[in-house]
């Protein structure tokens, strides 16, 4: 490699060298937790125009936040597994 190559090469590495920095997450570690949630209720039913069993789902979460969701399960579809809402991060 001729002169040339070599300073071009050992530019592109200190470029990337001092850049490394910049990738450094500021904020370092969260304290975000995650929060249990149990179901308080369910309700079932069947959607008369498309016949489609449509659960909703009642849930609430350790700190007393409720949430709702809605899962459709297409006509003749065996599909019971359990819904489950996602977790909820606190700081």
């Amino acid at each position: 490699m001729k002169r040339g190559g070599w300073i071009k090469a050992i530019g592109l590495i200190m470029a990337m060298v001092t850049t490394q920095g910049g990738c450094i997450d500021p904020r370092g570690q969260s304290n975000a937790r995650l929060r249990d949630y149990s179901l308080i209720g369910e309700e079932k039913a069947i959607d008369p125009e498309t016949g489609d069993t449509v659960v909703t789902s009642h849930w609430e979460y350790e700190d007393g936040v409720t949430t709702t969701t809605k899962r459709r399960i297409p006509r003749g579809h065996e599909d019971r597994r359990w819904d489950r809402p996602p977790p909820r991060v606190v700081d």
